[in-house]
């Protein structure tokens, strides 16, 4: 995190690309672990396969609302704390997560979480836009999502694995 508290002059660009790949992977690959035992544990509050669906559902219908409204935030203000802030919010959501005990709870959760994490991409796509040169922009969103996606590869299925085990 300290990485974004820098001054972005001081720091070439290609480095810092590097930089926010490795905070990237880091993130995902522990945003993919927990969400996978996120929908194992949702089975245990709503009791059956079609009302997680419904529940996901409507989180998704809250994801897509809080983006239109987050991005003229995150433009008009500084994004590192922006990404500090919804990096945090994601800790808290997960605490409570930890420590659910009702199905109110589950929905303040779940709600907090998704406005965390579309907070947390969407400033951390803006970062890799400013960060970027016109002619790099392409080459530097392709690297830094595709380290996105590979902490989703190889995360499910650990998870699973732990679930299993433990």
């Amino acid at each position: 995190m300290a990485i974004f508290a820098q001054k972005h002059k001081l720091i070439s660009p290609h480095f810092q690309i590097k930089r926010m790949a490795v905070v990237a992977l880091i993130i995902t690959f522990s945003a993919a672990l927990i969400n996978t035992i996120w929908a194992v544990y949702l089975e245990k509050y709503l009791q059956s396969p079609s009302t997680i669906a419904y529940f996901s559902g409507f989180l998704t219908i809250i994801s897509i609302i809080s983006f239109f409204l987050l991005i003229p935030l995150i433009e008009s203000r500084n994004k590192e704390t922006l990404f500090l802030i919804g990096l945090l919010g994601s800790v808290v959501a997960y605490i409570l997560f930890s420590m659910a005990k009702n199905i109110y709870l589950i929905f303040l959760v779940g709600i907090i979480s998704v406005l965390a994490a579309n907070l947390r991409i969407s400033s951390f796509g803006i970062m890799v836009r400013d960060s970027s040169k016109n002619k790099d922009l392409v080459k530097n969103e392709g690297f830094l999502y595709t380290v996105y996606n590979s902490g989703w590869l190889v995360a499910p299925p650990l998870a699973g694995v732990i679930a299993a085990k433990y």
